[in-house]
């Protein structure tokens, strides 16, 4: 059973106490990347600029996802930050916390061998906002045969979006799961009789299960009644389903839930809602969108969530089901044009 104090932290408090164990060697490595280029000229600069950023964002995700942490999207997006804060405090402008994302997005979304030379990191910024790889690499090939400004690639990048014939449709397959499923692992210390569990958002438990027998490191397990243990027939990618409570909404697609675990615990997640973007919360259209999904999920009410991976800014996505008929909120969101839908990726 994992250890109450822990458990009672918040998640920041979390994040906190773990610091990755090459953190400092990973600044080190980043500063050095950066300095390599601050002796060049304006132009040779920002040309070098876009080799070494996209640089530093293929370290930082490689490093991350060696990390254990990592799994933990909080703790990922709080070491995003971190470096951003203290390359700010060295060399001042250019690592703010959107441009830290922007380097990790780069990174992940294009390959090096892509990069055009002719184009600053200003334009590839605009560029990673068009979600569409065949539309992103259709304007980036126009951007360097035009020799086109930095201000309408942007103009384009919001054209792009206006034109997206995704708005109220939404073409994602709700995922199948069932609650309680959990992943067995290796377990250094073996103790007789007990499996090491994961639950799930890099949390573990180690418990004695009853009603299996020969349980093997990477089968699925469903924990039922506390420690009754029944094998499952389904694919990993149905693993992660959790029932839990809204704590609040804090804008149209960002909710902070209160997740049951297998072993009859809770954590508390913000979660992303999978395919769904909404209007900035200061907006007008952002507020009404907000005020869609309160009227729908209410502090306290039961939900039943599917999570995915993390999205860039260490948020978890998933899926949210409301209602005794269990409607797909993010799909309503979209449906009813109070969002738009997005392709995320995960």
């Amino acid at each position: 059973m994992r250890n109450a104090v822990w458990f009672g932290m918040g998640i920041e408090e979390r994040v906190r106490r773990k610091e990755p164990k090459n953190y400092q060697s990973l600044l080190a490595e980043l500063s050095g990347m950066y300095e390599s280029v601050v002796g060049l000229g304006v132009r040779s600069r920002e040309q070098a600029l876009v080799q070494v950023f996209w640089e530093m964002g293929h370290r930082i995700v490689n490093v991350l996802q060696m990390d254990e942490g990592y799994r933990t999207a909080h703790y990922g997006a709080n070491v995003v930050e971190r470096l951003g804060k203290d390359l700010t405090q060295k060399y001042g402008k250019g690592f703010g916390r959107s441009n830290m994302f922007y380097m990790r997005q780069f990174a992940l979304e294009m390959e090096r061998s892509e990069i055009e030379s002719s184009l600053t990191w200003t334009h590839y910024r605009a560029l990673l906002g068009v979600g569409d790889k065949t539309a992103r690499e259709r304007l980036m090939r126009q951007a360097v045969d035009e020799q086109m400004k930095c201000a309408t690639l942007r103009q384009l990048v919001r054209t792009v979006h206006r034109e997206d014939t995704s708005e109220g449709e939404f073409p994602l397959m709700q995922r199948r799961g069932q609650l309680g499923v959990v992943k067995v692992e290796s377990d250094p210390f073996n103790a007789e009789g007990h499996r090491l569990l994961n639950l799930g958002f890099n949390i573990r438990c180690v418990m004695k299960l009853t009603g299996v027998r020969n349980v093997a490191a990477g089968e699925l397990i469903r924990v039922a009644d506390g420690q009754k243990g029944q094998r499952v027939d389904c694919a990993e990618a149905e693993r992660y389903c959790y029932e839990g409570r809204v704590i609040r909404v804090v804008d149209g697609d960002t909710l902070v839930l209160r997740l049951c675990l297998a072993n009859g615990s809770f954590v508390d997640e913000r979660i992303r809602l999978r395919g769904v973007d909404a209007a900035e919360v200061n907006t007008s259209d952002g507020r009404e969108t907000t005020r869609f999904v309160e009227r729908r999920v209410r502090r306290g009410a039961v939900v039943l969530v599917h999570t995915f991976g993390g999205d860039i800014y260490g948020r978890y996505v998933g899926d949210v089901f409301y209602g005794s008929t269990r409607k797909w909120l993010n799909r309503e969101l979209v449906m009813q044009r109070a969002a738009k839908f997005m392709d995320m990726k995960v």
